[in-house]
């Protein structure tokens, strides 16, 4: 079997493929994480890809038996765009098509079996970071949840009902009511704002506690929120 270090030597352009090969692997780190980097990534290595084609002076492509299926999807994928009877959205649409080049250019540029072994087990630890993350945030929780609240409340006061989930006062996340109230009650400020979910929709609302008042003041009683959706670094 031909080793990645061998193949990239026997390269006439051993730069560009390393580059290339380095970009993926960047892709598969960051994928679950950042779109924005592994946009970069595989952007970058389809730059690298076709300067690497011009200075060969020939396209440097072989077919595999996927390719058919895939440009069939993209030209359907066109034609539907143009008989859509909403074309400016789906014309907009249209740029996550592109997304098959990934294909492409993966197969186009991992040859070896030892590459393709190593770029999947940097995705899936990277996946694995992500999962073990997600843990950690529901163990810590996000918010808090009112699941009582009284007439006077001057949660209430501010437009909260049950089920309302508090996730930030004045742009700081809270866990508990003493944090809550600690926040509520800063003596350089009357109103504080609260960053509020409720199921499908986040809002703002502001709030009056006023200083000396204690936990019972605020007329609630809240449980840690863990019902929020696995986002992992993108939420």
């Amino acid at each position: 079997m031909v080793q990645l270090r061998d193949w990239i030597s026997e390269s006439d352009t051993p730069v560009l493929d390393a580059g290339i090969v380095g970009l993926l692997a960047l892709f598969c780190l960051f994928a679950p994480h950042s779109i924005a980097i592994t946009q970069g990534a595989f952007y970058t290595a389809l730059l690298l890809r076709l300067i690497k084609m011009i200075r060969r002076r020939r396209l440097d492509y072989t077919a595999s038996p996927l390719d058919r299926p895939l440009i069939a999807f993209v030209i359907l994928t066109g034609l539907s765009a143009v008989l859509s009877y909403e074309r400016s959205v789906s014309f907009e649409k249209l740029g996550s098509v592109s997304l098959v080049l990934i294909y492409f250019l993966v197969a186009q540029q991992v040859r070896t079996r030892a590459l393709a072994k190593a770029l999947v087990i940097v995705m899936l630890a990277s996946c694995l970071v992500n999962v073990g993350y997600v843990f950690w945030q529901k163990v810590q929780s996000r918010g808090l949840k009112i699941v009582q609240m009284q007439p006077e409340s001057p949660l209430a006061a501010a437009g909260l009902t049950l089920g309302d989930v508090i996730l930030e006062v004045d742009d700081r996340s809270v866990r508990s009511l003493p944090e809550l109230l600690q926040l509520a009650c800063q003596a350089d400020r009357e109103i504080v704002t609260l960053f509020v979910y409720r199921p499908e929709i986040y809002f703002h609302r502001t709030l009056t506690v006023g200083n000396g008042k204690g936990i019972q003041d605020l007329g609630v009683e809240v449980t840690p929120w863990r019902g929020f959706r696995a986002a992992g670094f993108y939420g």
